[in-house]
């Protein structure tokens, strides 16, 4: 379980990369 800070800073950093790639990571979040 990620904390809101740890969320907060993944969702700034995902504004920085590309979209497929965000999603990616968060489908890899959403399974663990």
């Amino acid at each position: 379980m990620t904390s809101r800070s740890e969320l907060k800073k993944l969702s700034e950093e995902s504004l920085t990369r590309q979209p497929e790639e965000v999603f990616d990571i968060i489908c890899k979040l959403g399974e663990g």
